[in-house]
């Protein structure tokens, strides 16, 4: 089925072509067109990318794939972080498809936008945030502009709705501008779904041939008979000659005709079922899915009725009445039940993995199909069940039964042993409908003599004593332990036919004599019974000593390399013994036809046939004495009430069991897992600092660790380590963008405000407010900052350009200019290292004179630079790379290190990086601790969220976790 839908996959997507024309990435803005704006994220989308529920369904998948080259996104935010832009670019193939943009509810703009932008608003955020989107296309690309602003504190010209329609603007029509006109791929303008629906097609039909052909080659594995008719294709049995006294008959041509014609019959329901999918293959899946079930209900009610009017099935007719009719009536709606919900799973499980199913992963669609697959099989293999057991119920009433069916009925005399007896059965006419859907490829052996012998009359046969429920074949009649041999003289009397299975018990030794003795030997069949080898010969000869007949008849026709099925005739002149090559289901049912046939033909020579020919009679033929047998002489055995005979060691229940549960655990586990993938929760590591506050922003210094925590009123904290309680609290005039403590100073920057600001640390007591040390207006918007000692090092991105200034009175000293953008700087010894965010650059100037000292280029846009040991380090996050730029204060670009999701990372100490990652669907956020110069991860810390910031002492990890209100203490170097 998985090979079906991977084969149509392919076919519909067909060959890759060779594309020479710029590729979407090339016609994207970038942050160097985006005055004011920092990359924070760009990556590469896949079809499946741009449509996000095509990752778990096969159709969207293929849709996607057939409609969509590829696309490109990248992530912005502005300089005071109040304002982020993503822009989406989508290649389609076609024009057309470019061009639907459809939108539930647009709204308008006062901005100019791009002709044909449609504009659609999300108020999903809360008061104070606005978020608008514009979609808009030329030729065959689309674009997918999405803005969202946070109002500035006076709610004036600053306003969210302001801001937000300024920059998708100013986003859009500088996108719109770059994009090249480019002409239509190759392909149609719409999708063809035949490809994919002929995969479907394919998998539904493996679905439903494939199991019963795989249980019919496994039961052919371990059917005898099939390998005794393999090895007779290179050894044909010879003709048996005559002996005098015997008549031979062979149903092995009559074996082999109704073998083909059942093959036959596979074979053409196979090819209609075919045909019928073929036919309806081009209609809807719908249409084609409701034709396909009326023809499926059609075919079955037919083969029911044909069953009924052939009377191939006449021996199930029950003794209907109020309770039979309850009976049945549940027994057949349970089965259908069952069998409905079976189909209903295995269909869900083909849909399921073809459309997918919401908010699970592709893995987690694969398994919970997988086991809805395994599970519908199941149901539909046990849904028989109630039917066989109302079956069953039916065959108690045996009084009712024989009374209704008027006919003499068939004795079946056999030891109770047998009655576990199996072998492989075909499937021919004696199977219900309701039974073939239990894909059972093995049948009691009486059940298959008494589906044939139920058309001469009511099958009947003694039970077990102590047997509760009559297993399926014949009627039962029981007796007391002391009277059954009565009851078996009364029914040899009354009986048309007598059918005994050859065993080698002193019961069926004595059954034997009974019917010799009452002159019923010429309506009396005798059935070898489908055992091992050793057990028919030992059974052949307790039957030659009680009957007189000769072993060496049995040794005669083996040696030709036929089996002996059955024997009738023997009180008669000639008895006939009827051979076959292969002692299968179908030859059983020849012989007992042709057994039949003799008994009657027998019984018509000795009495003549009735006046009317309406009634089958087997009247006694001439008989003759039986000789005298020793019975302590042959070699009975007594296998006891109710004793089964060994199980293959592959079925015991100490094999099948361990088994079944690796195979139920194997799917349970991860169908359960895809259900509920956040079943079991990441735990929370380390141990918590502080609850039950937002906190933004960390620093920590000298046992102490600096947080912001974000509320009502934006507030600077200082916590004390030791006690784990808040020393001091100062509100703060806005929300600060950056945070450094250098001594015992903290210095913020708020982009919002243009401002920048210095608190006092050491001059509180506990339980006293934090001290403002001095403030300073920037006039401009500041981005990084850095401090050592009293020299503070501030940049400013707009102006591409950085500032020291005396951390003691915050007075500017002087000001030189840098790479694009600057929005991280580090301090190194006496050099400082400032980031270019939009040209991906790394500039070294002496602190003391800002006299540039060297720039290294990295191609890459730097959202951040850290500095472990002697090394300083350029983070990537966009891409997610990590290289080092600068060793020992000489500047080199390094070879980095590839980390996907990249957060942020900051050092522990001289050797140690730690860095953070997002969470990304079902991928955990993640703090992973790298040794910096050897480039190695050598641990990972789970976290059950993405955090917000973090920050080192030198030894410790404090994390903040604004969603969890938490702020955590982590010890790196700590063992796993």
């Amino acid at each position: 089925m998985i090979c079906a839908l991977m084969v149509g996959t392919l076919l519909a997507c067909g060959p890759a072509q060779a594309d020479t024309e710029p590729r979407v990435v090339a016609q994207i803005v970038d942050a160097t067109e985006l005055h004011g704006y920092v990359l924070d994220h760009q990556e590469y989308l896949k079809p499946t990318d741009v449509l996000p529920s095509a990752s778990t369904s096969r159709y969207l998948t293929y849709v996607a794939n057939s409609a969509i080259h590829e696309g490109y996104f990248r992530y912005f935010e502005s300089y005071d972080g109040s304002v982020t832009v993503s822009v989406k670019l989508v290649d389609f193939y076609r024009n057309a498809m470019a061009a639907a943009i459809s939108a539930d509810h647009p709204i308008r703009v006062a901005s100019r936008l791009p002709a044909g932008a449609v504009v659609t608003a999300d108020s999903s955020y809360g008061r104070g945030t606005t978020a608008l989107r514009a979609q808009f296309a030329k030729g065959r690309i689309q674009a997918d502009v999405t803005v969202t602003a946070v109002a500035d504190n006076d709610g004036g010209p600053g306003s969210a709705r302001t801001k937000a329609e300024r920059a998708l603007s100013r986003a859009s029509l500088r996108q719109f501008g770059k994009l090249m006109p480019a002409p239509q791929r190759p392909g149609k303008d719409t999708i063809s779904v035949s490809p994919f629906r002929l995969a479907l097609t394919l998998s539904v039909v493996l679905a439903i041939v494939l199991p019963p052909l795989y249980l019919a080659v496994l039961t052919a594995v371990r059917d005898p008979a099939v390998r005794r008719r393999l090895v007779q294709r290179f050894r044909p049995p010879r003709t048996v000659r005559p002996l005098g006294g015997f008549q031979f008959a062979d149903v092995s041509e009559e074996s082999r005709r109704r073998l083909r014609r059942t093959r036959w019959g596979t074979v053409l329901r196979v090819v209609l079922v075919l045909a019928a999918v073929l036919g309806t293959f081009r209609t809807t899946v719908m249409t084609q899915s409701v034709l396909l079930l009326g023809m499926a209900l059609v075919a079955a009610v037919v083969g029911a009725l044909r069953a009924r009017l052939v009377r191939t099935a006449g021996y199930r007719v029950p003794p209907y009445g109020v309770g039979a009719a309850v009976i049945g009536i549940l027994g057949v709606g349970i089965t259908l039940l069952l069998a409905g919900a079976g189909c209903l799973l295995v269909f869900y499980s083909l849909i399921a993995r073809v459309s997918g199913l919401p908010a699970i992963s592709a893995s987690g669609v694969e398994h919970l199909t997988s086991l809805s697959f395994a599970v519908g099989y199941g149901l539909m293999t046990f849904s028989a069940l109630p039917f066989e057991l109302t079956r069953r119920l039916w065959l108690r009433r045996t009084q009712t039964l024989l009374e209704r069916d008027g006919r003499p009925p068939v004795l079946l005399l056999r030891s109770w042993a047998d009655d576990h007896v199996r072998m492989r059965s075909h499937r021919s006419g004696r199977h219900a409908f309701l039974e073939r859907l239990r894909m059972r490829r093995w049948d009691r052996f009486e059940e298959i003599l008494a589906s044939a012998l139920w058309l001469r009359g009511p099958v009947l046969g003694l039970g077990e004593p102590g047997t509760r429920l009559p297993p399926l074949g014949a009627a039962r009649e029981y007796y007391p332990e002391d009277n059954w041999q009565q009851g078996v003289r009364d029914r040899i009397d009354g009986s048309c036919l007598i059918v005994m299975v050859v065993g080698r018990t002193a019961s069926l030794v004595w059954e034997i004599g009974e019917i010799a003795d009452r002159n019923a030997l010429g309506k009396t069949l005798f059935v070898i019974p489908p055992v091992p080898d050793e057990e028919r010969r030992h059974r052949q000869h307790v039957l030659c000593a009680v009957l007189g007949l000769p072993q060496e008849i049995f040794r005669h026709i083996e040696s030709s390399g036929r089996r002996v099925l059955a024997l009738c005739g023997v009180g008669s002149d000639s008895a006939t013994l009827i051979t076959s090559d292969v002692a299968d289901d179908v030859g059983y049912e020849a012989t007992l036809d042709l057994a039949s046939d003799v008994l009657e033909r027998l019984a018509a020579t000795s009495a003549g046939d009735p006046a009317d020919g309406s009634v089958r009679t087997f009247a006694a033929a001439g008989t003759r004495p039986l000789p005298a047998v020793d019975t302590a002489r042959l070699p009975l055995v007594s296998p006891g009430r109710g004793a089964k005979p060994p199980r293959p060691w592959y079925r015991r229940k100490q094999v099948v069991i361990p088994w079944a549960g690796v195979a139920l655990t194997g799917l349970l586990g991860p169908a359960v897992a895809a259900v509920a993938p956040n079943s079991t929760p990441v735990p929370v590591p380390g141990v918590s600092v502080v609850a039950g506050v937002d906190a933004g922003l960390l620093a920590a210094h000298s046992g102490h660790v600096l947080f912001v925590e974000h509320g009502q009123d934006d507030t600077l904290v200082d916590l004390d380590l030791a006690t784990s309680r808040q020393r001091a609290r100062l509100k703060l005039p806005d929300w600060p963008g950056a945070l450094t403590v250098s001594g015992n100073t903290a210095y913020l920057t708020f982009p919002a405000s243009r401002r920048m600001a210095a608190v006092d640390l050491g001059g509180h007591t506990g339980g006293g407010t934090l001290r403002m040390a001095w403030t300073r207006s920037l006039g401009r918007t500041p981005g990084g900052v850095a401090a050592t000692g009293h020299r503070l090092l501030v940049t400013f991105p707009a102006s591409d350009s950085v500032a020291l200034f005396d951390g003691s009175t915050g007075t500017p000293l002087r000001d030189a200019d840098v790479g694009k953008a600057p929005m991280a700087v580090t301090i190194h010894r006496d050099t400082a290292y400032i980031a270019g965010a939009n040209d991906g650059s790394v500039t070294a100037l002496r602190l003391d004179s800002l006299r540039r000292v060297g720039t290294a280029r990295l191609g890459r846009p730097l959202a951040d630079v850290v500095t472990a040991g002697d090394t300083v380090y350029g983070i990537d996050a966009a891409d997610g790379w990590i290289v080092p730029v600068a060793t020992s204060g000489s500047l080199h670009v390094g070879s980095g290190m590839r980390v996907p999701r990249l957060n942020g990372a900051v050092a522990v100490d001289e050797h140690t990086l730690v860095v953070s990652t997002y969470r990304d669907g079902t991928v955990h956020a993640q703090l992973l601790v790298i040794q910096a110069a050897r480039h190695r991860t050598v641990r990972h810390i789970l976290l059950p969220e993405s955090v917000h910031d973090f920050a080192s002492d030198g030894s410790q990890l404090f994390v903040s976790s604004p969603y969890s209100r938490n702020i955590l203490r982590l010890n790196p170097a700590a063992p796993r």
